[in-house]
């Protein structure tokens, strides 16, 4: 999917999420030109330094996605001790939510509701709209350029 991008301008910056950080996809986005932006996994023998402040702007990305999609409420887990952090932030603890301890912390389920985007891409919307690869909803996909190009049967002759 990278390549299929073009050409980007030398030393654009690529956020990825920790989970592309493998030696492969690194590579691919400097062959490419651009500087991937992720932190090294904590086993790593030769950590690489990177922009920490540009990787906190991840989170940015992930609520425009959140947005597109529609999501109303968002639930995640919270170390019970930060928790004043996140109600600040309009997070609460779920009702009935069960502590677990994990590494030596205790966590708690925590959601947070959020207004819906009018612009979200939601069922009813145009079937092709809906098949887009992620995140590009606004641009229109293989579906989109079959359909226009109409189909052949068997016989080799053009159906409309």
């Amino acid at each position: 999917m990278l390549k299929e991008l073009g050409p980007m301008p030398e030393g654009l910056p690529m956020l990825m999420d920790r989970a592309y950080e493998g030696n492969e996809t690194r590579q691919l986005v400097l062959a490419l030109g651009m500087v991937p932006v992720v932190p090294p996994k904590s086993n790593r023998i030769d950590p690489w330094r990177y922009d920490r402040a540009l990787y906190k702007k991840r989170n940015e990305i992930e609520r425009l996605f959140r947005r597109m999609k529609g999501y109303r409420r968002i639930y995640g887990r919270a170390q019970k001790d930060l928790l004043d952090y996140y109600v600040n932030m309009g997070w609460r603890a779920m009702e009935g939510a069960s502590e677990f301890f994990f590494s030596d912390h205790a966590y708690i389920e925590i959601v947070i509701d959020t207004e819906p985007n009018p612009e979200a891409v939601k069922l009813g919307v145009d079937p092709y709209i809906l098949m887009r690869p992620e995140g590009q909803w606004d641009r229109p996909g293989v579906l989109d350029r079959s359909a226009a190009r109409g189909s052949r049967r068997a016989g080799g002759a053009a159906r409309k």
